[in-house]
């Protein structure tokens, strides 16, 4: 993806989420997936970045 693609608020949650469970085996501060998140679709909310990102990650806790 170049950075000039905007994607949707929720489309870039998802494609962050993705290089996120990539990125697994490191400690990736908060900072950074909102600024990731920004960068894919500028002004996204950092609310929903957390509680997106909350969902996915007690979704993946109980599949454990």
């Amino acid at each position: 993806m170049t950075p000039t693609q905007r994607l949707s608020e929720q489309a870039a949650i998802q494609t962050v989420w993705a290089w996120f469970l990539r990125n697994k085996d490191r400690d990736i501060p908060a900072v950074e997936v909102v600024a990731r998140v920004r960068a894919l679709a500028p002004g996204a909310d950092v609310e929903r970045i957390r509680v997106e990102f909350g969902k996915r990650l007690r979704r993946a806790q109980r599949s454990v």
